[in-house]
């Protein structure tokens, strides 16, 4: 049984668990943006899901002397999913922040972050992003990430006050999103072994199982787009994936017959 334990709100750590799988033309400024935020997260666990290009040894170059920063070098890839949960295993903090190889954060990513969670202790934490790309020179805004419109006219929140369902006002990935540790413990949340869309089910189903979301007004992440070799650039590869990850998520809404009488209407129209 998981026990809950009291932390004072000067001691709520943040840990960010990031995977890298072949992403040395990027891997760098990810870094880089990391190393230069303004308060250093608690611990950052990077997994290197058996690259086969430089990236494990940049990450050792660059983050390796941090205290702060375990590096984990898994023998065989298999996929961003089964690595998200070996750096999961790792992490110790009280909220996880689930990162990509290719994005670049603000400097006050990790200051915002533990402020807010400080405050209101929500079971996941979201926020605003843009998007990057090497085709265009200035970052795009995707208000379409968040639904604002369908949120309540306050930050923090309950699944229940969100028009149209999180399914509708949120898109199922991680990254944008901050998770205490215990209530995904709790929950038993895990990614799926998939290859891609593996961030639908874990997230999705965090949302609509919380208690509490707090939604942050500000630009934290900027989220690179039409990179090669990346996982979204790879759909055709594991074309399958994405129906998988809906039954998963389908599968466990309908393990809790109260959880899918109140998401099935909601579930099917997303």
């Amino acid at each position: 049984m998981q026990i809950s334990r009291h932390v004072p709100e000067s001691q709520i750590t943040l840990g960010i668990v990031l995977t890298v799988y072949n992403a040395e033309a990027y891997i760098k400024n990810t870094l880089q943006s990391l190393r230069l935020q303004r308060v250093f997260p608690d611990e950052v666990i990077i997994v290197d899901d058996c690259s086969t290009d430089k990236s494990l040894q940049i990450c050792r170059d660059l983050m390796g002397q941090n205290q702060n920063v375990v590096i984990v070098s898994k023998a065989k890839n298999e996929g961003p999913g089964l690595a998200r949960n070996t750096g999961f295993e790792r992490c110790t903090s009280d909220y996880v922040l689930f990162l990509d190889d290719d994005d670049i954060f603000s400097t006050e990513l990790v200051s915002e972050l533990k402020n807010k969670i400080t405050s209101t202790k929500p079971d996941v934490c979201c926020f605003l992003s843009q998007e990057i790309s090497d085709k265009f020179s200035k970052p795009i805004s995707v208000p379409w990430y968040i639904k604002k419109e369908n949120l309540p006219n306050k930050k923090l929140f309950c699944p229940d006050e969100v028009k149209g369902s999180v399914f509708n006002s949120f898109v199922g990935w991680a990254w944008d999103k901050v998770f205490k540790r215990e209530y995904i413990i709790e929950k038993k949340l895990l990614f799926p072994s998939l290859r891609n869309s593996e961030d639908l089910v874990f997230t999705y189903l965090a949302l609509a199982l919380s208690k509490t979301i707090y939604c942050l007004d500000e630009v934290l992440i900027f989220h690179r787009v039409n990179r090669q070799g990346s996982v979204s650039s790879r759909l055709k590869d594991h074309p399958w994936d994405f129906y998988s990850a809906i039954i998963l998520a389908k599968s466990r809404l309908k393990h809790n017959e109260s959880l899918w009488d109140k998401y099935e209407h909601d579930f099917l129209n997303w």
